[in-house]
């Protein structure tokens, strides 16, 4: 199992993402605007243990790491926003950073049989890369949708991840409910834009 190779990713645009016939609150977070029917509220806990879990290489460039996360719906169990801020001067590439967070999903415990896929796309004029991932993990199949996105004049990577989960010999009904709420996660995922500086 692989990760798709950066030298031939996929392009697709904002449009294709974007789902016009959900009409769900937006909100500004952590300097981006996200359509999520719940409010996404600071995890200052989350974002402790995120920091200490970054490599020492990284976390030794990093200025400030923030998170907000909401429960999820549906069959999503999780939606969370992140915003690393790096320190002025810090080499940063795109690539590099998704193909790590990719990897980390394929190696965590208990993952059998990952399909991973990357693409390339933009976000508010700004680089930017989506992470479709699912694999079978302890009884269960579950799946990550993980959007990126870099500004580099302001040195910040935002990450927006929602994770969803499915029990086994899911009945027609529930199956049609997980492909309805995948869907869903790429409409809010295509809804996101960098908000306006103030």
């Amino acid at each position: 199992m692989g990760v798709l190779p950066y030298s031939q990713p996929a392009e697709f645009s904002e449009k294709r993402l974007t789902n016009s016939a959900a009409p769900e609150p937006t909100q500004k977070v952590l300097g981006l605007l996200v359509t999520y029917p719940l409010q996404l509220r600071p995890n200052i806990e989350r974002a402790r243990t995120v920091r200490t879990r970054l490599p020492a290489e990284i976390a030794a460039h990093m200025a400030s790491l923030k998170v907000c996360d909401a429960r999820g719906i549906g069959f999503v169990t999780d939606f969370s926003v992140y915003r690393y801020v790096f320190h002025t001067g810090t080499s940063l590439n795109l690539d590099e950073i998704v193909e790590g967070s990719a990897n980390h999903l394929v190696n965590l415990d208990g993952v059998r049989n990952p399909r991973c896929a990357i693409r390339s796309l933009t976000v508010s004029g700004l680089n930017a890369r989506r992470i479709g991932f699912s694999a079978e993990r302890w009884e269960q199949r579950f799946g990550v949708e993980e959007l990126g996105v870099f500004d580099p004049a302001g040195q910040t990577l935002w990450t927006v991840q929602a994770t969803y989960a499915e029990k086994p010999r899911v009945h027609r009904i529930a199956a049609f409910a997980l492909y309805m709420t995948r869907r869903h996660v790429s409409s809010i995922l295509g809804s996101i834009r960098v908000a306006a500086a103030q």
